[in-house]
């Protein structure tokens, strides 16, 4: 796989945490990548909505699971919406995509040319959904990384040793 040039390292960092988990296994495949990349450059940049991204990714290569890693991670903030509102609209969306996926394949498209997806302002609409609390999220995000309480702790104690070495303080 080829990096992407317009990859940022944040980025980079969000899919490897997206990638592993503590047990070993992995949720995003280099495959799985690969399929976002190419939707990518057949779409010719970046995914406007959650919306576009479920619609053009290639849903055999990359599943439910696999998306809602990503969100996750943070590896989609980059689309507009919120983490939440996005895994609340997961559902919604891949049936979306689904029923796309099947009528280009029929060949049908809207009575009026283009999609049979919906306009895109209704389909860039994410639900209003309950913000998630710092506790909540960094739950979610320990869950994705497979990481107990005791992990977690040794974590910190080690990001606190490393950060008194350098700079003489503490987190």
């Amino acid at each position: 796989m080829t990096p992407d040039p317009g990859c940022e390292p944040v980025l980079a960092c969000q899919m490897s945490a997206a990638c592993s988990r503590g047990d070993g296994g992995t949720y995003v495949t280099d495959d799985a990548i690969e399929a976002i990349v190419e939707a990518r450059e057949r779409i010719g940049g970046r995914f406007t909505d959650f919306y576009e991204f479920c619609e053009e990714i290639d849903s055999g290569r990359v599943n439910r699971k696999v998306i809602e890693a990503l969100i996750l991670a943070g590896a989609l903030d980059s689309i507009p919406g919120r983490r939440e509102q996005k895994i609340e609209a997961l559902d919604l969306a891949l049936a979306r995509a689904q029923r796309l996926a099947r009528d280009r394949q029929r060949g049908q498209g809207s009575l009026f040319g283009g999609d049979s997806s919906g306009g895109v302002e209704e389909r860039s609409v994410l639900p209003d959904s309950r913000i998630w609390e710092s506790r909540e999220r960094l739950r979610r995000e320990r869950e994705l990384l497979g990481l107990d309480s005791k992990a977690v702790c040794a974590l910190a104690q080690s990001i606190r040793l490393l950060v008194g070495e350098f700079d003489g303080g503490c987190v």
